[in-house]
């Protein structure tokens, strides 16, 4: 078996070379979840987190080969086959490829446990993502829509753009709660400035008005910004944990593009760090398929949504 599709870069990137590193590949998630990547039309699981004995019980390397029936069943194999065959997977549109959130029930040891799913197509397969619910991440969709109701109506009720930036920014923090949350802009340049910003009171200073250089986000990152319009950090001092597979299959790496777990730079964590910041949840603002900034969330704590 081989534990690890890329060797250990982290220690070559430096401020230098880091707009070349392939952050694309990793090799690597979070390890507040699993991923698997499933052989089609077959769901044969031929790539496995390694850390899926803390999280679902079970071995990497013994659920590889296995179908994915093992893990959730055969009714739910079957119901996510034809999820994968219906559903428009492709990455060409990032929001159609993200809109399949699966809830999904797993034995583990004695109980049964709960997790959300996402799944997409990436250069190896069908890849499912899952993420533990646990009771305190538990909010009812009636919440839910009550709180997204109230950001949209505000959000309607702007009339200039600064206006719109900043209730943004506000009703961001207020669905997440986040410390911090800036609405980040690019110039032509891809230089960045923070717009507007909304943040906690034992948050002293603030980042509104700052100007920052396009190399703070290589070429390459935002791309993937692009791509995909969310990244998640629950906690930057996390543990990466490899993906494996089984041998020496001679095909390319996974490409994470896509992926919601996708381990991240080196270079961003130290980034992160050296700002006081352990958790941040990042997305894109697109305009005429083109990046046209963020909204950058950053806790001083670790955070999960």
């Amino acid at each position: 078996m081989s534990v690890s599709e890329l060797p250990d870069s982290s220690a070559s990137v430096t401020i230098e070379n880091c707009a070349d590193e392939p952050i694309h590949i990793p090799g690597s998630i979070q390890p507040h979840g699993l991923l698997l990547v499933l052989e089609e039309p077959s769901l044969a699981i031929v790539q496995a987190s390694e850390n899926a004995s803390a999280i679902v019980g079970i071995e990497a390397t013994a659920l590889l080969g296995q179908p994915l029936s093992q893990l959730l069943g055969e009714e739910r194999q079957a119901s996510i086959a034809e999820e994968a065959r219906e559903s428009d997977l492709s990455p060409k549109n990032p929001f159609l490829k993200n809109i399949n959130p699966l809830s999904l029930t797993i034995r583990v040891g004695e109980e049964e446990q709960t997790f959300n799913g996402i799944i997409h197509r990436s250069n190896r397969g069908l890849v499912l993502e899952l993420e533990r619910v646990t009771e305190d991440q538990t909010l009812t969709f009636r919440h839910f829509y009550d709180l997204s109701r109230k950001s949209l109506l505000a959000l309607h009720s702007t009339e200039t753009l600064q206006d719109l930036y900043e209730v943004a920014a506000q009703e961001v923090r207020q669905l997440t709660g986040f410390d911090r949350v800036m609405i980040y802009q690019f110039d032509k340049d891809w230089n960045g400035d923070v717009v507007a910003e909304a943040k906690a009171e034992n948050v002293a200073d603030s980042f509104l008005g700052l100007h920052f250089p396009a190399t703070d986000i290589p070429a390459q990152a935002r791309a993937l910004y692009l791509k995909n319009w969310l990244r998640f950090i629950p906690d930057v001092a996390y543990q990466p944990t490899k993906i494996v597979t089984s041998g020496s299959d001679g095909l390319p790496p996974l490409d994470m593009s896509y992926g919601i777990l996708r381990s991240v730079s080196p270079m961003h964590i130290e980034y992160l760090k050296n700002m006081g910041v352990r958790a941040t949840l990042t997305v894109s603002l697109v305009k005429d398929n083109t990046l046209w900034g963020l909204i950058a969330c950053h806790h001083l704590t670790p955070h999960r949504v």
